[in-house]
Order: structure tokens, then C-alpha cells, then sequence
């Protein structure tokens, strides 16, 4: 189930066809990828929002705002 802001699982409605299809390509378009951020990334890339993905990746939303805060402080820094 679902986890929101919280970590807490929070109740969610039924996924429509065309979005549990989504959701398939998303994890298959991330399966070879061993690093949660480049998974982040990529799905966000693929449309999905925080909480999709979060879902998507068993981890929090929390969890998905701080690999964005980071990713974002690395190129600020002239990080890849």
C-alpha cells in the first residue's frame, strides 16, 4: 500500500488500466538501474509525480524530495 508525506500507508483508489500500464513500463524503464536516484529521475522524466513514484519504489514521498533536493544542491555546486 501506498505511503504518504508520513511514511504512514494512506488509502488510494483503484488504478485504471492505462495507469497500472504506465506504472509497468515506468519500473521496467528503471529495473537495470541500482541507484534510487537515477530511478527518481528517470521516472520523473517518464511523467510520474512525487507520489507515483514513491509508490512505484516502495520508499516515502519524503524520501523522493530529498534525492530531488540533492540532485538539485549537487548542480549548484558544478556537480554531475
Amino acid at each position: 500500500m501506498p505511503k504518504g508525506k508520513s511514511g504512514k500507508a494512506v488509502a488510494t483508489e483503484p488504478l485504471s488500466a492505462h495507469d497500472k500500464i504506465a506504472r509497468l513500463l515506468g519500473l521496467l524503464a528503471v529495473k537495470d538501474k541500482t541507484d534510487a536516484a537515477d530511478k527518481v529521475i528517470l521516472l520523473q522524466g517518464a511523467g510520474f509525480v512525487t507520489a507515483e513514484i514513491a509508490s512505484m519504489l516502495d520508499i516515502t514521498e519524503n524520501n523522493v524530495d530529498v534525492i530531488n533536493f540533492r540532485r538539485r544542491s549537487k548542480k549548484k555546486r558544478g556537480k554531475k
